[in-house]
């Protein structure tokens, strides 16, 4: 994450040889440099962001890292719904000292954006309507934009998505990584505080950068990435997983992804890579060997099958009615291409008019694999 940050993309072998801009780590590790995200490009560091509860801990154990994280894009870009409060509100007494360790004095009825918990970006201040970030590193002051009230970010048929599914530019990927567990080896356990009998090795072919995958992570649509392609025969019996992980690259980009980019390719739907036709009914042919339908080697899920697994049990692949839903877009964007036109703000009343024949004004067909399984 902190190399994706930083706008650098680890490679493997020969790949080395095609970057624009190759760089050698310290470390021996070769990376591409390619556009860092937005808030590393300004100089922001990782503590300008994330809190003292994230970084230091607030007291309660978390099973996993992703659950102590509390700052979300719109705790400073907004819209901030149950995201914002006063100063008078705030109980946290490390937040208060601070404060006067930064010299920041707000008032008591000055406004202050927080975290999911309740706990203030003590370095946000608005002054006069305008939100400003203050560098805890003392690398300057950042006027901070706030979320347009727009078409795009408020499409009807959006409401779930987290702001990293437009906004995030790329994320790493490993297909071919491969962890081998090997009986006659030796390695230092940590738990036994000594080595012990028994090795894990790590593999990979190539190390690859792709557009994040959709997932739904609760009731959010969020990004997600591979997390383990998996082949077990720990007891002789084979068994075989495609699990991806909920993920933000910290990729940011000012520029949102198409909606070309992702009503169409198989990549965002988690088919992996191939090639994805409509007509006369949606087909997937994956690149390389695999079945018709099915997810390539980089996939997760098949076309309209049961929604991928993730490696959280709230997190899941689109199943078939999420697919339908982004795939019965892509035939209007020929003719619609903007988030603006009006038959996107209230999309499935059109749709509907369209398969009754009413839509006369439309050169499209509505076609029987639009129609959705299960209605919402």
């Amino acid at each position: 994450m902190s190399l994706s940050y930083a706008g650098l993309h680890e490679v493997r072998g020969q790949d080395y040889l095609h970057c624009s801009n190759p760089i050698e780590l310290a470390d021996g590790r070769h990376v591409c440099a390619t556009t860092p995200d937005v808030h590393s490009a300004a100089g922001m560091a990782c503590i300008d962001c994330h809190l003292h509860t994230e970084i230091m801990g607030d007291g309660t154990s978390y099973a996993h890292e992703e659950q102590q994280t509390e700052v979300r894009c719109e705790s400073c870009h907004g819209p901030a719904d149950g995201l914002e409060s006063r100063w008078q509100q705030i109980q946290d007494g490390t937040s208060r000292r601070l404060l006067v360790r930064n010299k920041l004095e707000p008032g008591p009825s000055e406004r202050v954006r927080t975290g999911v918990r309740g706990t203030p970006l003590f370095n946000l201040q608005d002054k006069n309507g305008v939100w400003t970030l203050i560098s805890k590193l003392g690398a300057g002051r950042w006027t901070v934009p706030q979320t347009p009230a727009d078409a795009p970010h408020r499409l009807e048929g959006h409401e779930r998505l987290q702001c990293a599914t437009c906004h995030a530019a790329w994320t790493p990927t490993c297909p071919t990584c491969h962890t081998v567990y090997e009986p006659s080896g030796a390695q230092w356990d940590f738990g036994a505080k000594g080595v012990a009998k028994g090795a894990w090795k790590e593999t990979a072919e190539r190390f690859l950068r792709a557009p994040p995958v959709l997932a739904e992570r609760g009731d959010r649509v969020v990004t997600a990435a591979p997390g383990m392609i998996l082949d077990l025969e720990v007891d002789g019996t084979a068994r075989h997983g495609r699990w991806f992980a909920a993920f933000d690259p910290h990729t940011t980009g000012k520029q949102a992804r198409t909606c070309t980019s992702c009503h169409g390719p198989s990549q965002p739907l988690g088919l992996g890579t191939g090639t994805l036709t409509l007509e006369p009914r949606p087909r997937f042919q994956p690149e390389g060997p695999g079945p018709k339908n099915g997810p390539a080697q980089d996939g997760w899920q098949s076309l309209f099958g049961p929604p991928g697994r993730g490696t959280r049990p709230d997190t899941r692949g689109l199943g078939a009615d999420a697919q339908r839903r982004v795939l019965r877009v892509a035939p209007c964007l020929e003719c619609h291409p903007s988030a603006e036109d009006q038959i996107y703000r209230h999309f499935e009343a059109n749709l509907e008019r369209l398969f009754e024949g009413k839509a006369s004004a439309c050169k499209g067909r509505a076609r029987p694999w639009m129609r959705l399984v299960t209605l919402r």
